[in-house]
């Protein structure tokens, strides 16, 4: 029998009648029945002394190609920008880039080192690379959920090895479909929306050329940011309509690419393979943002960077290729830019996006317990997502046990702390299985809710076993109003969901494993902390036992003075909401204007 290598879920990549291998826990998703039948690869960041042997050489690696490729693009746009003006645009895309090209590679030399003396098939689906350069970073990161894009990487990768001992079969493919995975996902649309979105596609753009103070994908609680509007001049818009994409060139040509994007020099071969991989690789992956749409997004975006301002964004600095490059030209006039936090909790290691913040802007944050807060670009604000202004919660009369939930990676698309493939299918399963071993009174009031995209099918696995009813959808209902029928929350991961919960004041449990996040000392303490007093658990089971003999008196053990003290230095260290936020934020404001 044949030992086939399975590299996705794609049904077309199995073999019907040989040995099947698959390459990760990936390949299970919608595939549960081959579990027993076939031999899966072990994921290799799974081995945490690798992840954190990779952080540092991921880093390396993007730094390198940062700044050739800024060279290469000076050269290609006839351009004469600085390293900081490309490294605001591209280094994210970089990071990003490398991580996952990095993972897939790793990937595959690691099944080949554990089978050297075996000779492998596998099918070759018939995916057209043009149909996989991204529009933008967004459509990048769309790109590395689809089970299509990493079939590819991988035949990529295992073509650019010449490797003999795998035997590629071509196969035909036609379900390709382009899905976008990473968009924000949409509110319920009601008339208010409406009027918003009508206003924003009226007012945005005049307002970013006349305002000089600047909050961009912002999320002040709606009646404060007003104020500040109103108190420093500003016409009030979040922009949301400003930075949309203009739209993909039709004639994009490979060809031309090729001549263009051999970011090294022609001669150049490194004795790192995976560097040698990445330049040829460069081709097909660079966003169409950045060779064939870059001069047409940088014309339309320096008639807004019109001059000197102060900008505070919280989202879009990540992602959006147009208001990076109007960052960029916003930056040549000497604009003073504030990247802020938009949400948080415990503190993991290699963050790498902290570095490149602290290289290209001032960083507002509300983490107290950073070495990196010792620095000029450093300030410490209070948080200001929508939900500061809600009042504590009451739960002494509720009887719901509410779960939020986040699904594992299905494929890493960054080097961060968090559950892939293999741990988030394991947390589906001890989640369905604590649910399902309740008692029925507490069964029987249990909501799970969890956000999209369900790349690792919780939704489905969810519903199929409990019910419709017994799943919130996160566009459907805001999680203050779900947390108010809380009588439990229970969260299981150490983000801002659980912080919220927390400053609600509803009774809270965190469940989650500390080695998938790689606490930082003063949260590894804090975790710690919670884990003594049963505010936290590695595992459902454990919890489950707290939860059952305590779920009549919950109300009253939350509401101890022992518990609430704890939760009082959580808010203070991790979360630091303060009665008069608003002040200081408009006093920082008042004083960044002075010095401006």
């Amino acid at each position: 029998m044949k030992n086939f290598l399975v590299t996705t879920p794609i049904k077309e990549s199995y073999s019907k009648s040989e040995k099947n291998i698959l390459l990760g826990h990936w390949c299970l998703i919608k595939k549960k029945e081959v579990r027993k039948k076939n031999k899966i690869i072990n994921y290799h960041w799974s081995n945490k002394k690798k992840f954190k042997k990779d952080s540092l050489y991921i880093e390396k690696t993007t730094d390198k190609v940062c700044k050739v490729l800024s060279k290469k693009l000076n050269e290609i746009h006839n351009l004469n920008e600085n390293t900081s003006y490309w490294k605001l645009i591209i280094y994210p895309w970089v990071y990003h880039y490398v991580s996952s090209m990095y993972d897939r590679w790793e990937t595959i030399r690691i099944f080949l080192k554990l089978n050297r003396n075996k000779i492998f098939y596998s099918y070759q689906l018939g995916i057209k690379e043009n149909d996989l350069v991204p529009n933008n970073h967004l459509a990048f990161i769309d790109n590395t959920y689809t089970d299509e894009w990493n079939h590819s990487i991988f035949l990529r990768i295992i073509k650019h090895l010449k490797l003999k001992k795998i035997n590629l079969i071509k196969k035909d493919y036609k379900n390709f479909k382009a899905e976008k995975y990473s968009q924000h996902y949409s509110e319920k649309k009601n008339i208010f929306y409406y009027l918003i979105f009508i206003y924003e596609f009226i007012i945005s753009k005049f307002a970013f050329r006349f305002n000089k103070i600047i909050f961009e994908s912002f999320s002040f609680p709606k009646k404060e940011f007003f104020k500040i509007s109103i108190k420093n001049l500003i016409i009030p818009s979040l922009y949301n309509s400003l930075f949309k994409d203009i739209g993909l060139i039709n004639d994009l040509d490979l060809t031309k690419r090729t001549k263009k994007l051999n970011i090294f020099e022609k001669n150049f071969k490194s004795k790192d393979k995976f560097l040698n991989f990445l330049n040829k690789s460069l081709i097909n992956d660079l966003p169409v943002s950045y060779i064939e749409n870059f001069l047409r997004i940088k014309k339309k975006m320096s008639t807004l960077a019109n001059k000197k301002k102060i900008i505070f964004s919280m989202r879009s600095w990540l992602y959006n290729d147009q208001f990076k490059i109007c960052m960029a030209e916003l930056m040549k006039k000497k604009s003073k830019y504030f990247i802020c936090e938009h949400g948080g909790g415990l503190v993991g290691e290699y963050t790498h996006m902290l570095n490149y913040i602290s290289k290209v802007a001032k960083h507002i944050r509300y983490d107290t317990n950073d070495n990196q807060l010792n620095n000029k670009k450093s300030f410490i604000l209070n948080p200001t997502i929508s939900t500061i202004d809600k009042k504590e919660i009451e739960t002494k009369k509720n009887n719901r046990l509410n779960i939020t939930f986040l699904e594992g990676v299905k494929y890493s698309n960054k080097h961060t702390p968090s559950a892939k493939a293999e741990e988030g299918i394991k947390q589906i399963k001890e989640t369905i299985k604590f649910i399902d071993c309740l008692p029925p009174k507490i069964k029987k009031n249990t909501i799970l809710r969890s956000k999209q995209p369900y790349i690792l099918d919780i939704k489905e696995t969810f519903i199929e076993k409990f019910g419709k009813n017994k799943f919130n959808e996160h566009t459907d209902q805001n999680f203050y109003d779900f947390a108010k029928s809380s009588k439990l929350m229970i969260v299981n991961y150490p983000q801002t969901a659980f912080s919220e919960s927390m400053y609600f004041n509803v009774p809270t449990i965190l469940v989650c494993n500390k080695k998938f996040w790689f606490f930082k000392k003063k949260s590894l303490k804090m975790f710690e902390l919670l884990k003594k007093n049963k505010m936290a658990f590695e595992d459902f089971k454990d919890a489950q036992k707290h939860i059952i003999k305590n779920w009549d008196e919950i109300y009253y053990w939350w509401n101890s003075k022992k518990i609430q003290e704890i939760r009082k230095i959580y808010l203070k260290n991790f979360f630091p909401v303060e009665k008069n936020w608003f002040n200081k934020w408009s006093q920082f404001i008042s004083s960044q204007k002075k010095l401006n």
